[in-house]
């Protein structure tokens, strides 16, 4: 396990759990599979599955109590859906005020059954937040115990800024779109200024949704280098690969993994301490941008 927080190099990402079409006890053995490769991290949000995965990590989680503490579970806050279940909203909208905050995480706790989140991410930027508003509700519930430790999702350096400017307690995460096709953090600064304030990047879509082994979103000079690394590393799956190129950066990236299938989660787990060469590393990004660096 990494020494930061009981965190793995590994999340799993249950957005997608309802696709899944696991009872409790199925959720609960999957997570319990993961475990014991030292996957403990579970992400989270109110708002996935139509507001329901929250409720059936609950059900899983219900079914051996003792189990919690082997685990970490991220949660979010902050985005409104049009859904059945809130039939007065009309539209899309992000909510990062005191009582929005403040009522989601109690609602989140009790179908989760739980006593805490060890993180609290703020799922999107809101162009109208107040700050000060949303940092009184994340300073009272790491007060409280409610929440361990807090963070943002796809914020920019200025976002972060100015939440943090109101806060008691720092932002260690912040979970943006980042692979190998999705790599702009790599340059626009974002990555370097997470490093310099020690925030951990959350890498959400580390794969790019499958994008980057499908022929017809790569080059065929991609796929051959990508293919050449999972043999020359002795490799079970270009995956691999991916996901090496992510944990080679020194900000610690925690990639996501939405899947539910066990041994894509095994694939993952055991390329964890590949380590791919400085000039493979450059040689795939260049592959992938069409273009040497300058």
């Amino acid at each position: 396990m990494s020494s930061e927080f009981g965190l793995t190099k590994l999340a799993l990402g249950l957005m997608r759990l309802n696709e899944w079409e696991y009872s409790p006890a199925q959720l609960l053995h999957y997570l319990k599979e993961a475990q014991d490769m030292c996957v403990n991290t579970i992400d989270v949000a109110d708002i996935y599955g139509n507001y329901s995965v929250e409720e059936q990590l609950g059900k899983a989680l219900a079914l051996d109590s003792a189990f919690r503490k082997y685990i970490r579970i991220v949660g979010k806050v902050g985005i409104k859906l049009v859904s059945d279940r809130y039939p007065k909203r009309r539209i899309k909208h992000y909510d990062t005020s005191y009582g929005h905050i403040m009522e989601t995480v109690e609602q989140s706790l009790m179908k989760m059954q739980i006593d805490y989140l060890d993180i609290l991410l703020i799922h999107r930027p809101d162009p109208f937040m107040n700050a000060g508003e949303t940092a009184r509700a994340l300073n009272q519930l790491v007060r409280e115990g409610k929440v361990l430790q807090i963070g943002v999702s796809n914020f920019a350096p200025p976002e972060i800024e100015l939440l943090q400017s109101y806060l008691e307690f720092p932002l260690r995460y912040n979970q943006v779109e980042l692979s190998l096709l999705r790599h702009d953090a790599l340059f626009n600064g974002d990555l370097s200024y997470l490093q310099m304030h020690r925030i951990r990047p959350m890498a959400w879509s580390p794969l790019a949704g499958g994008d980057l082994l499908n022929k017809e979103r790569v080059s065929a000079g991609f796929l051959k280098l990508v293919r050449q690394l999972t043999r020359e590393h002795r490799l079970a799956d270009p995956m691999q690969v991916l996901l090496a190129w992510l944990w080679h950066h020194p900000a610690r990236i925690l990639p996501v993994l939405g899947t539910g299938k066990i041994e894509r989660i095994k694939l993952a787990a055991d390329a964890r301490d590949v380590m791919l060469s400085r000039e493979s590393i450059y040689e795939l990004l260049e592959l992938i941008r069409k273009k040497p660096v300058a």
